[in-house]
């Protein structure tokens, strides 16, 4: 009987050793994966910043100089928010994970972001539109830029857009495009997928509430690119 008892009390006390252990071990788990994700979070807050304040220093740099002068720079992009990240105006607003980083550029700012992560060469380009410089930003792809050009009347946004390769030329096989407004609060206020025959388009969108608008967006189809910029 005394046997039997030792033999219960010692398999109790195995199971409570076990039971403090699993605890344990959840609890270092729970703290490993929190760590982690903080690093996470941490790494693509950096990158951000440090993709957007990149891209504003390499701008002002071309902005400083000739209309058609062009400047490269190797930038990690993290995976990005959108349409949270855009140019809008003279700012780079890049989104990852709810945060924000804004740079400013001397001057109005439009072009690609990638859609995915990693490594990129960026291109960033002068531009002369209507007698004002602009900078273009581009990616190093089969599509390098897009340009493009609007006038609001009333509720009608009339607009042209451009595809361009490496060298400035506008690329002459077919372009699919979607094309995409969205207000200020980030409510999508109209969208709709083009065609442009010989690299260039001309078309126009009904804007029920056109005081709202605020970001553009031009995701050409098959690229891992999206273009945008302010109305």
């Amino acid at each position: 009987m005394l046997l039997k008892q030792k033999r219960a009390q010692v398999a109790l006390d195995y199971l409570v050793i076990v039971g403090v252990a699993l605890s344990l071990i959840v609890v270092v788990v729970g703290v490993l994966v929190g760590y982690s994700n903080s690093l996470s979070v941490a790494f693509g807050q950096d990158t951000l910043s440090t993709a957007a304040s990149t891209i504003a220093g390499q701008a002002n740099y071309v902005y400083s100089l000739a209309p058609g002068s062009m400047s490269t720079a190797k930038i990690n992009f993290p995976t990005m928010d959108f349409p949270g990240s855009h140019f809008c105006g003279k700012e780079l607003i890049l989104s990852h994970g709810g945060s924000f980083y804004v740079a400013q550029a001397d001057t109005n700012i439009s072009g690609l972001l990638p859609t995915t992560p990693g490594l990129n060469d960026v291109l960033v380009r002068s531009v002369e539109i209507n007698g004002t410089d602009n900078i273009q930003v581009g990616l190093d792809r089969a599509l390098s830029f897009v340009g493009f050009n609007y006038t609001l009347s009333g509720n009608t946004l009339n607009y042209t857009v451009n595809f361009y390769n490496y060298t400035g030329s506008i690329i002459k096989s077919q372009q699919f495009f979607k094309i995409s407004i969205y207000s200020s609060s980030g409510v999508l206020m109209n969208s709709t997928v083009e065609s442009a025959n010989s690299g260039t388009y001309s078309g126009s969108f009904l804007l029920v509430n056109p005081q709202n608008a605020s970001a553009l967006f031009i995701a050409p189809t098959g690229s891992s690119s999206i273009f945008s910029t302010c109305i």
